[in-house]
This record gives structure tokens, sequence and C-alpha cells, in this order.
């Protein structure tokens, strides 16, 4: 028990003693695991996702700018009992 406690006592003081050059590489080692973990990466995009509902839903209270044009001919030529009309629509 006593060599437990000790190695205990062993392992936090270097843990305390630990430089900053150290600290900062375990940081960006832990920092790349988590830029590169697959689950982390879809909950974060199903959370982006998410977010964006709202702008989405939102856009639907908006006032809404349509616009369009056209254009509508009509000939007419009478013959002796008929009228023939020829009529051209452009648009979109």
């Amino acid at each position: 028990m006593l060599k437990r406690s000790l190695s205990i006592c062993a392992l936090a003081s270097a843990l305390v003693f630990v430089d900053a050059a150290r600290a900062d590489d375990l940081i960006a080692i832990v920092q790349q695991a988590l830029d590169h973990d697959a689950e982390l990466g879809q909950a974060r995009a199903g959370y982006e996702a998410a977010k964006q509902a709202v702008p989405i839903a939102r856009a639907a209270l908006l006032p809404q700018i349509v616009g369009g044009w056209g254009a509508h001919t009509t000939v007419s030529t009478w013959t002796a009992f008929r009228v023939r009309s020829i009529g051209r629509t452009a648009g979109w």
C-alpha cells in the first residue's frame, strides 16, 4: 500500500513539473484528435444544419418580391363570313 501511494505521489509530482512545451504538445495532440473524430464531426454538422433551420423558417415571414413580364398581340383578319385571329404571347 505504501509503494502504491509513493508511486501515485511520484506521478502527481511529475505531472505538476511538466514544462510548458509538453503541455503545448499535448494540447495540439488532443486538438488534432478532436478535429479528426468522425462522430464529433457528424455532431458538429448536425448542429450547424439545425442552426440554419431558424433563418430558413424566418424567411417565409419576410416580404416577397415577385416580378415578370409578358406581351400579347392579336391580329384580326376579316374575310367574307368569318374572323380569323392570330395571337402571340411572349413572356416567362
